[in-house]
């Protein structure tokens, strides 16, 4: 059996996994998070979460030479071509909340499992399409105030307070929120990899 690794300080996917039943320990890992151009936007989302897991397995913080799974995930919000990712401070809030103010966008998520047993790595990803209503700026101002949208790709949580802009979604919440556990389970139960 593998010891299960996550590779994220975020709160959110750490939650999403324990609401599975998943035990396992968190190494956050911190790269320079480009996507490569040359690759269409879902396969640069799956390098990138590729890139986070192997910079954990070279950190040396980890012996990679007992068996560990490591899960190493990434997400970010596409609207026309753009990456709206988490913003820089509260103006960027504000202007990525209006720019998606009554329209639609892509939620993708990917993730990597890397196997230091079998130094083997699969990745995958899911898309979610995402409908906002029309948000009046003083509500968004309001939003912005809490301080939930600063540490979230789109300016927005919706697993939180950002829920409220939601008029309708495809694929799961959890994907939206940051981790679709149950296509990693499947990838899991695929590679007939199983964690303790």
């Amino acid at each position: 059996m593998l010891r299960f690794i996550l590779a994220s300080q975020s709160p959110r996917r750490s939650f999403l996994l324990q609401k599975h039943g998943f035990v396992f320990h968190t190494f956050p890992v911190e790269i320079s998070e480009f996507l490569n151009e040359n690759l269409s936007i879902e396969l640069a989302v799956e390098d990138l979460a590729k890139r986070k897991a192997q910079a954990l397995v070279e950190s040396g913080r980890i012996d990679t030479a007992k068996p560990h799974l490591i899960l190493s995930a990434d997400t970010i919000v596409h609207f026309r071509g753009e990456v709206l990712g988490k913003p820089k401070d509260r103006d960027e809030a504000f202007k990525t909340l209006k720019k998606l103010s009554g329209q639609g966008h892509q939620v993708i998520t990917a993730f990597c499992l890397w196997n230091t047993k079998e130094d083997r790595a699969v990745t995958g990803h899911c898309v979610s399409q995402v409908q906002f209503r029309e948000i009046p700026e003083q509500e968004i101002w309001d939003y912005i105030a809490t301080g939930d949208p600063m540490d979230k790709a789109g300016a927005y949580g919706i697993q939180s307070l950002g829920r409220t802009f939601v008029t309708e979604f495809t694929g799961t919440l959890e994907n939206i929120a940051g981790l679709p556990v149950d296509e990693v389970e499947k990838m899991m139960v695929k590679e007939g990899w199983v964690v303790r």
